[in-house]
């Protein structure tokens, strides 16, 4: 099972949860402030993204299904991400169909230029483990990989195709949600383009 969303077959301005029949609001309210609109200033693949900013918590909250949630198997998230100069960006994995109950893993790229994923903890490291850490560069696009084996808990993390760690996660994947918010002062900047993840059977997957 595979989906891939480019962002652009709507219009511009559109809000994804409203059009789309696979996108969603964290609380279901497609339309509305928790909704993102499709934008088109900062073209990557080649016109068309979504665009998150927040000078407080929110209120933009999107999440994407994975298509159900699944347990065994094999994975494969991947999309295009940019934060820009100064700002922060967030996405985090859920591990079941209602929202905030189970989140598996929460990565935050921090405006220090580094990133770091946490299980079951806080971006802040008041709770949860690091999973994973590593550096990124702003005003770039840049692809975010995740490779999920669900039959093993083996998590693996790659930006553009350089992997930065492997660790031993939750065998459970539902999708995954991307919430601006600011902290200490700054502010959330971010654009998502080009989504896609594959779902395998056991033993049918490439890792």
């Amino acid at each position: 099972m595979t989906f891939f969303d480019d962002i652009q077959s709507y219009d511009v301005d559109d809000f994804i949860a409203d059009i789309s029949t696979y996108w969603e609001t964290w609380n279901d309210e497609p339309g509305t402030d928790e909704d993102v609109q499709v934008a088109t200033t900062e073209p990557a693949s080649p016109e068309q993204y979504l665009y998150f900013f927040s000078d407080s918590w929110g209120p933009e909250d999107l999440v994407l299904p994975f298509g159900g949630v699944h347990t065994d198997g094999s994975l494969r998230f991947t999309m295009l991400f940019k934060v820009e100069t100064g700002h922060r960006g967030y996405f985090g994995i859920l591990g079941n169909e209602n929202h905030g109950d189970d989140i598996q893993l929460r990565c935050c790229f921090k405006s220090s230029g580094v990133f770091r994923c946490r299980e079951q903890g806080s971006c802040s490291g008041s709770s949860g483990s690091t999973a994973v850490s590593g550096s990124y560069s702003y005003d770039q696009w840049f692809t975010v990989r995740l490779d999920i084996n669900l039959d093993t808990g083996l998590w693996e993390m790659f930006i553009n195709d350089t992997s930065w760690g492997t660790w031993n996660g939750d065998k459970s994947v539902a999708s995954i949600n991307f919430y601006p918010y600011s902290r200490w002062g700054v502010h959330s900047s971010f654009y998502v383009d080009d989504v896609r993840y594959t779902h395998w059977p056991s033993g049918a997957g490439p890792f």
